[in-house]
């Protein structure tokens, strides 16, 4: 025979567990004051806003450490104040982080990359690779900020 008509609309289920917050990590370390940093060098930062578990920094440092085995998008942008001239980028572990590092020199650089952290975590910096003359006066423009990806 023919089918018969639709019954009624059931109660709604419970809801679902909340999804993954993708950005419960992060971080913002800036610059307050002018500094004058060296070639060959990590720029320290004055000042910071870290949220979450997967990044630690203490002001006045340069070293950002990362949590294991996790993914994260970095940026930032370098200024000098006197018009001095370097090649800036980040370095994870020590090593420089090639897709972040411009190859040439230049007095304003921003850039960034996508990093992950192996089963002991990470230490992230940025390092000023050169400068024409050997330092540069880093600006209360400069910043890094770190989004934890997964």
């Amino acid at each position: 025979g023919p089918t018969g008509p639709a019954g009624a609309v059931g109660a709604a289920g419970p809801a679902g567990p909340a999804g993954p917050n993708t950005v419960a990590d992060n971080a913002d370390l800036f610059r307050t004051t002018n500094t004058t940093v060296n070639s060959n060098n990590a720029i320290p930062f004055d000042s910071s806003n870290v949220s979450g578990n997967g990044i630690t920094f203490n002001n006045g440092d340069s070293t950002v450490r990362l949590g294991a085995n996790m993914k994260f998008y970095v940026r930032y942008t370098v200024i000098s104040q006197q018009g001095t001239r370097f090649s800036v980028g980040l370095r994870l572990n020590g090593a420089p982080v090639h897709s972040s590092s411009p190859s040439t020199l230049d007095t304003s650089i921003s850039n960034g990359a996508i990093i992950s952290t192996g089963s002991s975590g990470g230490t992230l910096d940025l390092f000023i690779f050169s400068s024409t003359p050997p330092n540069v006066q880093i600006g209360v423009e400069t910043s890094l900020q770190i989004i934890r990806l997964e």
